[in-house]
């Protein structure tokens, strides 16, 4: 997948969680498929870090990498995608494949 495409993923959102669809893109789209693919549905934010060495290889250039992971984490939140469950960097997929 090229990191410009879009992913639209509301064929995947759980019925009874269902809300309008937002749209993901760049870097949050390979962010968002190395938390469907590498994942369990509940997660840390130190489980996101540790499988980071493929997006640090693809953004070379992205030098505060766990800032933008951070941020794209709350992007996922906010479309929708995943769920802050504490303030202790525990998450929680919404989407499934």
């Amino acid at each position: 997948m090229k990191a410009t495409e879009d992913i639209d993923l509301s064929d995947l959102l759980d019925p009874d969680l269902r809300r309008t669809p937002k749209r993901i893109g760049g870097f949050t789209s390979e962010l968002w498929e190395l938390v469907i693919d590498k994942l369990p549905p509940e997660f840390s934010l130190n489980d996101v870090y540790k499988h980071l060495a493929p997006l640090r290889k693809k953004r070379p250039h992205v030098k505060e990498l766990e800032a933008s992971t951070r941020a794209g984490l709350q992007k996922l939140r906010d479309a929708g995608y995943i769920e802050f469950l504490n303030n202790q960097g525990q998450y929680r997929k919404i989407f499934t494949r």
